[in-house]
């Protein structure tokens, strides 16, 4: 029985090295696309070829934003400003609502974001309802479409909705410990806190006062290969050891009246972390800050890279970071920095029917729709329990198949 399942384990294997490595960029548009309400495109690995794939209506999708996330069953999630929570097939190219927060209000409205936990299921936060009114931390199993209230906030901390510039809110960063980080707000300013999805237990790690001017902005978090979060709150850039529970205040944005507003999540680099500026001018500044010499440096790109930043800055497999800039016209893009040279070219010039005013975050997955038809770029097998005793499940995350195998 050892040999046969080491025979299909290297068959496996073998399967999965001969799959095309491609990789696939997912984006939404908050507006435009065939019908007005917004829409998902989808382009090859290098961010060319940017196409709509699907545009949302008056019911199914309407006004997609913030991050979309590729569950283990291979649907795409995400969620819309319509108040629900959408799932896209990209073999069939159908979308479906899964999950509408306004059938249950107490359970929280207005879904901003989803994330991927440990355990198959995702998270986000709704930025209204809940049982205090103040928005709340929610799970979605897309096994079941079971939408569950985890935790309500309250009018000690309660969720970060920010609908200025950006037009984005706080959303949840999973951390390598397991737990779900975030900022939320408070009477005197705003709150670090965790949240563990295996026994509910908020927790707030530290008060942030504000600071002024623009100091009511708080971006999502990021964790860096260094094992700290890193995030920006209240004009600080500050970060958080989830090892020893050391927090730092690492540099403060000089705003003054409206210019250099940090506007954006952090990506990490070559040591260094990047995000955009939003100054008062109508036009977005990229910067760095140097981890180790705690250096701020404004990068000397073109100046006229859009209007205010849309999304968080993501980096992607191929070591670029890329990013949306939002418009309250229709020009607006999606475009992409190399941080060994800090050369910055757009990807997408939105028109109205491909869209426009992204409000999310640039998704990297490995699977793509090339003429109707999915293209998964690499398959993922995972093994559980390890190591097996007498049954061994063998778990294939992309095409959602498992084998079962007993006597090992």
């Amino acid at each position: 029985m050892k040999k046969n399942l080491l025979s299909l384990l290297l068959v496996l294997a073998l399967f999965s090295l001969t799959q095309a490595q491609t990789k696939y960029l997912w984006a939404t548009a908050n507006r435009g696309g065939a019908h007005g309400f917004g829409c998902i495109l989808q382009s090859d690995s290098d961010g060319t070829n940017f196409h709509v794939v699907y545009s949302g209506d008056s019911i199914n999708g309407a006004y997609p934003w913030a991050k979309l996330v590729m569950a283990d069953n291979g649907l795409i999630y995400g969620t819309a400003g319509n108040r629900t929570i959408y799932s896209y097939n990209p073999v069939t190219q159908t979308l479906s609502t899964v999950y509408n927060c306004d059938s249950h209000p107490q359970f929280g409205q207005q879904p901003y974001g989803l994330v991927s936990g440990n355990n198959g299921k995702l998270y986000g936060m709704a930025n209204y309802g809940g049982a205090n009114g103040k928005g709340a931390i929610f799970s979605f199993d897309p096994a079941s479409n079971t939408y569950t209230d985890i935790h309500d906030f309250d009018t000690l901390n309660w969720i970060w909705s920010q609908l200025h510039v950006p037009y984005q809110s706080t959303q949840l960063l999973p951390a390598t410990d397991g737990k779900l980080y975030a900022f939320a707000r408070n009477p005197n300013g705003m709150s670090l806190f965790s949240f563990d999805p295996a026994n509910n237990n908020f927790t707030v790690l530290r008060s942030i006062p504000f600071a002024p001017y623009r100091s009511d902005f708080a971006s999502t978090l990021m964790q860096a290969s260094n094992g700290k979060i890193y995030g920006i709150g209240s004009s600080w850039l500050i970060s958080y050891d989830p090892a020893n529970s050391v927090f730092d205040s690492l540099y403060q944005f000089q705003t003054v009246a409206g210019y250099n507003i940090p506007a954006a999540g952090l990506a990490e680099a070559n040591g260094k972390l990047y995000s955009i500026l939003y100054d008062a001018n109508d036009s977005s500044l990229v910067y760095s800050f140097d981890i180790g010499t705690a250096s701020f440096n404004i990068l000397p790109l073109d100046s006229n890279l859009g209007v205010f930043p849309s999304s968080n800055m993501i980096r992607l497999s191929n070591g670029k970071l890329v990013f949306s800039l939002g418009s309250l016209n229709l020009q607006s893009g999606l475009y992409s920095l190399d941080p060994n040279n800090n050369t910055c070219s757009p990807m997408l010039i939105f028109n109205n029917l491909e869209g426009w005013d992204p409000e999310g975050d640039i998704l990297e997955a490995s699977i793509g729709v090339a003429n109707g038809i999915a293209t998964p770029a690499n398959t993922t097998f995972s093994l559980s329990p390890n190591p097996a005793k007498d049954r061994l499940l063998l778990r294939n995350t992309k095409a959602n198949t498992r084998y079962a195998i007993s006597n090992v």
